[in-house]
């Protein structure tokens, strides 16, 4: 039986997400800080590491260096919780040695599907990240970057009309497209294009799905 350690100080995160994996086969061992945590980490030696960012006594990014840097500990593979929002603090996890990282609030099908995503690289190789979840993760960051500048932009913007057009073209950024809309509802319950790029008037115009 594969075995997770658990470190979050909120008790309702540890209580969802224990319950999640239990049922999903895995062994739990769970730590309210930091500094638990790197002990429960010596004890029971997992198979994965779920650590959250904020803390009490150690954090998580610093829980993390320590960890890597012992090489009785630096091959177990360590995801992120985090309600951090920050490109940042998501690239400075990465470069610490995280395999992944879990953006609160997130559902418990997912967690569960990204543990067992890192489980399953680690089978695979136990000294490199493989090119591919590479690219997955440089695609979470970039999706990051791009909601966070929406998020600023949602604040500073009043025009609607503006704020449609800066998500579309911060979507097409993150998923490498040079065409796209915005299309909305309207009052005849038909959706219409509100804003583009690198379509026709006439298609703008003409397009119509009920």
């Amino acid at each position: 039986m594969e075995k997770i350690v658990i470190a979050d100080n909120e008790q309702a995160i540890v209580e969802l997400i224990s319950a999640k994996l239990r049922t999903s086969g895995y062994e739990i061992t769970i730590a309210h800080t930091g500094r638990e945590a790197m002990e429960k980490v010596q004890q029971v030696n997992p198979d994965l590491i779920l650590l959250d960012v904020l803390m009490p006594d150690i954090d998580g990014f610093e829980a993390c260096r320590r960890l890597k840097s012992d090489p009785k500990t630096q091959n177990i593979p360590i995801i992120f919780l985090t309600g951090k929002l920050m490109e940042r603090d998501v690239i400075k996890g990465l470069e610490l040695g995280a395999e992944d990282y879990i953006l609160k609030p997130f559902s418990p099908r997912e967690m569960a599907v990204r543990v067992r995503r890192v489980l399953d690289m680690k089978d695979k190789t136990q000294t490199s990240i493989p090119a591919p979840a590479l690219s997955h993760l440089e695609q979470k960051i970039d999706a990051l970057s791009a909601l966070q500048n929406v998020s600023t932009a949602m604040v500073g913007m009043h025009n609607t009309d503006e704020l449609l057009q800066f998500i579309l073209e911060q979507s097409l950024d993150v998923v490498n497209a040079k065409i796209g809309s915005v299309m909305l509802l309207d009052e005849r319950k038909t959706l219409r294009i509100s804003n583009s790029k690198g379509l026709s008037k006439q298609i703008t115009n003409q397009t119509g799905i009920k």
